[in-house]
């Protein structure tokens, strides 16, 4: 869970993140939205912004877990910090992947 974050929202490295995610695709349409989100606010700022996450939780039932994570996005230059809530649901397939991801 802690490197799909760090790959899809830290580094924002698309192919690393390939790696955590459910052979299906599953549907991070709303975790797409949030990093397009914090791509906008740097370019209309010109601000880096700094992921990072805190309070990971995973729950895990056989090949399936649900992992609740705070999102930590803070500008570079310290000026600014705030915190979002997540829920990934994710299932084993020859290693824990991320199947979807919901802001609570």
């Amino acid at each position: 869970m802690a490197n799909f974050i760090s790959a899809y929202l830290a580094r924002r490295n698309d192919e690393e993140a390939s790696l955590y995610i459910c052979k299906e695709g599953g549907d991070l349409k709303d975790l797409n939205a949030f990093r397009a989100k914090i791509e906008e606010a740097e370019r209309n700022n010109s601000v880096k912004i700094v992921v990072s996450w805190r309070d990971l939780s995973v729950q895990s039932s056989g090949d399936h877990a649900t992992a609740t994570v705070t999102i930590v996005r803070s500008v570079d230059n310290g000026s600014a910090e705030s915190f979002d809530s997540w829920r990934f649901e994710l299932v084993d397939e020859d290693g824990w992947r991320v199947c979807s991801a919901v802001a609570t």
